[in-house]
């Protein structure tokens, strides 16, 4: 994998890895009109901007991807992975799990709402910059815009220095065992447990 001033650029993962997007900046011009057109259909419990970025680089700078996430209101969602991914050590992972399963039960009706498989691929990013910032420390935390979390930066770096980098990897590891099963119609409820006791069993 190659290096960008000191830091390992964001994964690319999934059929898109290899397209090319606009620059950041026109991206994020596009979407704020995007934002403005919509007015009250835009989620907004976020700050515009800060929610631009969050959802660029979750998205790994594809802006119609990004403004399909901010337009199903997804936010909400999103930021509450960051806050129990951050604070997992300190709760309980079968607490943590069943409050997901709802949540993904909750949007089962809406066509565009959350799913396993991607809740399990933020899970797949967050593990990512967790990497990033225990193999190379500063040279990441602060470049957050190298991240897919870039706004928690401060909590990802915390977590990672809970753990060795190969530990981090082993965890990584771990998570892969679920990776065949994200799309498959299993118990929505099992594969949340699994997920969430592997991270939060490392973390602890």
């Amino acid at each position: 994998m190659t290096r960008l001033d000191g830091c390992y650029p964001r994964f690319s993962v999934g059929p898109n890895s290899g397209a090319s997007f606009p620059p950041i900046a026109q991206a994020e011009a596009w979407l704020r009109a995007a934002w403005q057109q919509a007015g009250a259909q835009a989620e907004p419990a976020k700050d515009p901007q800060q929610a631009i970025a969050a959802a660029l680089a979750l998205h790994r700078g594809a802006p119609l991807a990004a403004w399909r996430f901010l337009s199903s209101g997804k936010n909400a969602l999103r930021d509450a992975f960051v806050r129990d991914a951050a604070e997992c050590a300190w709760r309980q992972p079968i607490a943590v799990a069943s409050e997901w399963t709802q949540r993904l039960k909750a949007q089962e009706g809406d066509p565009n709402g959350l799913r396993f498989a991607e809740l399990f691929r933020w899970y797949q990013y967050w593990l990512a910059d967790l990497l990033t910032i225990a193999t190379l420390g500063d040279a990441c935390a602060n470049r957050p815009e190298r991240l897919h979390f870039p706004d928690a930066a401060a909590q990802i770096t915390a977590v990672a220095k809970r753990r060795s980098p190969i530990e981090w990897f082993r965890i990584a590891r771990l998570a892969t065992a679920i990776a065949p099963w994200v799309d498959h119609p299993l118990n929505t409820a099992s594969l949340c447990e699994t997920l969430w006791l592997n991270y939060c069993d490392g973390v602890s």
